[in-house]
């Protein structure tokens, strides 16, 4: 799948992305990783249960669906933040939503 640039608005807007989970809990877009993700790149955040998902993209719909084998939950000391700086170092982020920004570091985002 070719990647959009998620700094031209004139492909797609990063934060309009739907997010489909199995039983419609709210979660959030994080970004889209860089090409070594196995599934399109797309995470997302699920604050209820603590988790990052990988997402893959359906682009005839406008959403991406999650992944639930994928859920990485967050560790007791571990912060949003720190996960969102571990998978930029891993694979790289082609684009982070706003949501994604606020949580990290000043210097890191």
């Amino acid at each position: 799948m070719a990647r959009r640039d998620p700094t031209d608005d004139r492909d797609y807007r990063l934060d309009e992305w739907e997010v489909a989970a199995e039983d419609d809990r709210p979660v959030e877009l994080l970004g889209f990783a860089g090409e070594e993700s196995e599934t399109g790149g797309a995470f997302v955040y699920d604050a209820a249960m603590e988790s990052v998902y990988e997402a893959e993209t359906d682009a005839e719909e406008g959403e991406l669906v999650l992944d639930e084998s994928s859920a990485r939950n967050l560790g007791a000391e571990e912060e949003l933040g720190e996960v969102i700086e571990d998978i930029g170092e891993r694979l790289g982020w082609d684009g982070l939503s706003e949501f994604a920004r606020e949580r990290l570091e000043p210097d890191e985002a």
